[in-house]
């Protein structure tokens, strides 16, 4: 699990331009309709679009080494666990801002969405929690087994979200590339995975 520990500068500047970033989706949401459910809607509508890439990135590059290694592609993947944490910044922001908006619709909060929804938040806060050389070191493999799960798990509820929706048809568009990236995401990695291309020295997730 060695290749699991991270020796590197912690790069501030992704956390900083990542909460700048929620800041003004929960500004500029608010702004646009005030303190209602429609600004919630907005709110959580700009944080997803801010989560979503990051994940991709964060879920398909170590793919994107093994394929295509280059500069970009190795910062990404030696800054992975950062990207994990940068996501988990934005989709925990996303989080609070659909207990807003539930707390000003009244609406119950289903069964299916409580135990896929909350099962996943569950999950991405033990993957935060872990995101450390300590916790590498005490989970041995089970450190990589909860990550992979995880993981998996994020894009298996990204992926029913966007092309449920991609099969709506007053919005069906909008949801069709989300839907492609994610697909393809997944291929990539599996490509990867059964490549006869050596890989790189694994990078920290």
């Amino acid at each position: 699990m060695n290749q699991y520990i991270a020796k590197r500068k912690l790069p501030w500047w992704m956390f900083a331009v990542v909460a700048t970033l929620c800041i003004l989706a929960i500004t500029v949401g608010l702004l646009e309709a005030g303190n209602t459910e429609q600004g919630w809607r907005y709110v959580n509508r700009y944080l997803v679009r801010i989560g979503f890439p990051i994940f991709l990135l964060s879920f398909a590059v170590s793919s994107f080494v093994t394929f295509w290694p280059g500069k970009v592609t190795l910062y990404l993947r030696r800054n992975r666990r950062y990207l994990g944490l940068n996501f988990a910044l934005a989709h925990f922001t996303h989080l609070f801002a659909i207990i807003m908006l539930f707390n000003i619709t009244g609406d119950e909060i289903g069964v299916v969405t409580l135990l896929g929804g909350g099962g996943t938040y569950v999950l991405l806060a033990l993957m935060t929690l872990t995101s450390n050389n300590y916790a590498v070191k005490r989970l041995g493999k089970n450190w990589y087994r909860l990550h992979r799960v995880g993981s998996h798990a994020l894009w298996v509820v990204f992926t029913l979200s966007y092309v449920g929706k991609a099969f709506e048809p007053e919005n069906s568009w909008a949801f069709v590339l989300p839907s492609a990236l994610l697909i393809g995401a997944l291929l990539l990695r599996v490509a990867a995975k059964y490549s006869n291309i050596r890989a790189l020295p694994a990078a920290v997730m």
